[in-house]
């Protein structure tokens, strides 16, 4: 560790001694020009280095001023340095990705997490409820008392009024922030929009917003109450004398086609819905457009309203009624048509033959890959050399590329190369897709030429190479999902009793319950992500790599056989009422006498 500071370089060495409690030695001082700052280097195994970022990130992403993480790629640190709160206020926010029933966190230069249970809210308060989604509150130092061994609050009487005094504040701020965000909006469609976002997305968090409004949103001196825009008896007479015609496109939830149906009653308006007007002049070809802004779009759209208005004046007739604007509409006409080939046969005209289906080798067109619309349009026809040129290739049929079970759809196929380049750090050139009935015919020649790669062969190469080192924490991650599908709750409880800080109370350390906490707690904190987006890879691109064959560091397996044979009464009650009851700390208190007693003995 180097100290910069007031034109002194001081060099310090930081280590864990023989008391495991640690010691900063002082080894040298010089004088320097840098500027003010710290320096840390901390010497890591290769194999740790994924379990090294995911605790810098945890750390790090509650701090105001941010370190610089060498070696780590940008997309690795977004949840550290992109993160954009939903609501915020003074020290606090929420941000998109909390969800109900994770820890809020209690931000003292570093973060704590807040056990709901322990601050005892009054029961069913709206604060209790705010505190259960994944708030991060910032709390000056001092402010909350800490365990002993500075990694849990203790929940004192001083520490459970602080938070619950914060958490009335930020009730009371989140309320404020969304009545401004609803003055703010300069449309009734955005409006019902932000309402439908605000309180139907965020689950209960919504309605414990709008208890705090008085379940009124007011805007415009108008109450908002829902998320939609009901057509009234001037809309319905348009529909009916052929003024204006409405339709209402989704995806099918079986398959990726557009579908679409007339709409009569109202619009809904959410931020995933689009209005478009068709300026096109023709009902032709609507689907086709839409299905160019579905491609644009992805995931942000999930609903499309079409509206063809008999002229202007009925479009002004429309907007007046319902309160549109024209910055609430998409033109039709600003999305070319993605052009679908057919073949009729009988008396029907033939359409010219895709030129696309007499051609045998095509290049992967990755960028706008999709799991929907015209398969072949993902490949485009090229020529090479399958007895000299240099390529990676994978077997096509029917525009997919064919896996070892499976055909992979245009979207799942990119996902798939996509997935590897950020597993591995590794670009991929320009994938080369053969048809079957090519590949079959050309076998002899492309085994032989040297240059040409299996892709399937080239994947798995390369996860390989970058994670063969990785089989100790791959075998650990595969044995604690199991142990964690059988345990019948004691994992879950060997957790709570540690973040209680209530493993402190255990008298023997080397007891087999003590093992066993200490056994689960390697586990738990283990960082299995890497690893576990590694297995998925490999299930998903149906790629059966044998990792070393190694013994899992800790049997869990054998070490709850031990714990259940000394302590048998917990085999009695566990598994049947752990998670409503006794997760509570005084309960947990006694788990532990208990555990006290028969060691004693």
């Amino acid at each position: 560790m180097i100290s910069y500071h007031d034109g002194k370089k001081t060099t310090y060495n930081a280590f864990i001694d023989e008391t495991k409690i640690g010691k900063i030695v002082k080894l040298k001082e010089e004088k320097s020009s840098e500027p003010t700052g710290v320096l840390i280097s901390v010497p890591i195994k290769e194999e740790d280095t994924e379990t090294f970022l995911y605790t810098a990130k945890n750390l790090f992403k509650y701090f105001k001023n941010k370190p610089v993480i060498k070696g780590a790629r940008k997309e690795d640190l977004s949840e550290i340095y992109d993160r954009t709160p939903v609501f915020q206020g003074n020290g606090w926010a929420y941000y998109r990705n909390s969800q109900y029933g994770s820890e809020s966190v209690a931000i003292m230069g570093v973060g704590y997490p807040i056990d709901t249970s322990d601050v005892q809210f009054k029961e069913d308060s709206d604060e209790q409820s705010i505190c259960s989604q994944g708030f991060e509150v910032e709390f000056d130092l001092g402010e909350l008392d800490i365990t002993a061994s500075r990694e849990n609050l203790e929940y004192t009487e001083k520490t459970r009024k602080a938070i619950r005094e914060k958490f009335r504040k930020i009730k009371k701020e989140m309320a404020e922030c969304i009545s401004q965000q609803f003055k703010d909006a300069t449309n009734i469609y955005d409006v019902k929009a932000l309402y439908n976002e605000v309180f139907g997305t965020y689950g209960s968090l919504g309605y414990i917003v709008r208890n705090a409004l008085s379940n009124k949103v007011n805007w415009n001196n108008k109450t908002i109450s829902d998320n939609h825009i009901d057509f009234n008896d001037k809309i319905a007479k348009m529909l009916e004398n052929g003024k204006l015609t409405s339709k209402f496109y989704q995806k099918s939830r079986r398959s990726s086609k557009l579908n679409s149906e007339n709409e009569q009653k109202r619009i809904l308006c959410e931020k995933t819905h689009k209005i478009l007007v068709n300026d096109t002049g023709s009902a032709m070809g609507v689907t086709h457009r839409l299905a160019t802004l579905w491609n644009e779009l992805g995931d942000q759209i999930d609903g499309a309203y079409v509206f063809t208005f008999a002229d202007q004046a009925t479009k002004d007739t429309f907007d007046k009624e319902l309160g549109l604007i024209n910055e609430n509409y998409l033109n039709l006409s600003d999305y070319e048509k993605i052009t679908i080939q057919k073949i009729n046969s009988g008396n029907s005209v033939v359409a010219n033959k895709n030129p696309k289906h007499s051609s045998q080798i095509f290049r992967f067109n990755r960028k706008d890959a999709r799991n929907w619309g015209t398969k072949s349009s993902n490949w485009e026809t090229m020529t090479i050399d399958l007895a000299n040129d240099t390529a990676i290739y994978v077997e096509i049929n029917n525009f997919q590329a064919q896996g070892k079970e499976h055909e992979f759809r245009n979207g799942t196929f990119k996902d798939i190369l996509d997935k590897y380049e950020e597993l591995t750090g590794q670009k991929l050139p320009d994938i080369y897709g053969i048809k079957s009935k090519t590949f079959e015919s050309k076998k002899k020649i492309i085994n032989k030429n040297k240059n040409l790669t299996n892709l399937w062969k080239h994947l798995e190469d390369g996860i390989r190479k970058e994670y063969s080192k990785l089989s100790q924490q791959i075998t650990d991650k595969t044995h604690w999902d199991e142990h964690n599908n059988k345990d019948e709750n004691f994992a879950d409880l060997v957790q709570e009793i540690q973040k209680k800080g209530l493993h402190e109370l255990i008298k023997n350390e080397n007891s087999e319950f003590a093992q066993y906490l200490s056994a689960v707690m390697f586990y738990a904190k283990s960082n299995f992500k890497k690893v576990g987006e590694v297995l998925e890879f490999l299930k998903l691109a149906e790629i059966d790599i044998k990792f070393d064959q190694v013994n899992p560091t800790y049997n869990l397996d054998t070490l709850l056989k031990n714990v259940q044979s000394r302590y048998e009464i917990l085999d009695v009650f566990v598994p049947h009422t752990y998670g409503w009851h006794y997760n509570e700390k005084k309960e947990m208190t006694k788990i532990i006498n208990y555990i006290n007693l028969i060691d004693k003995n």
